[in-house]
């Protein structure tokens, strides 16, 4: 699974809750940069999601389709 996967899905689960990019980065074993690109790709790829200092992402609802959403979703 990529990281871009590995983000969604982690901010999928968590939705409506805040998620720091430190604890996605924990989680995942994976660096902040990291996160940080793969939160920038997936805005790219359409999907709303909020940054609040302090406090993290957070994934809003939207209309994008994605395998990964339609897997959680099953």
């Amino acid at each position: 699974m990529s990281t871009k996967s590995q983000v969604l899905t982690l901010l999928m689960k968590q939705t409506p809750a805040f998620l720091s990019g430190e604890e996605m980065a924990q989680r995942l074993s994976l660096s902040r940069t990291a996160i940080w690109k793969a939160i920038n790709e997936l805005k790219k790829d359409g999907y709303q999601i909020t940054s609040v200092q302090n406090k993290g992402y957070r994934l809003e609802k939207s209309d994008v389709l994605s395998a990964e959403g339609i897997q959680l979703a099953l």
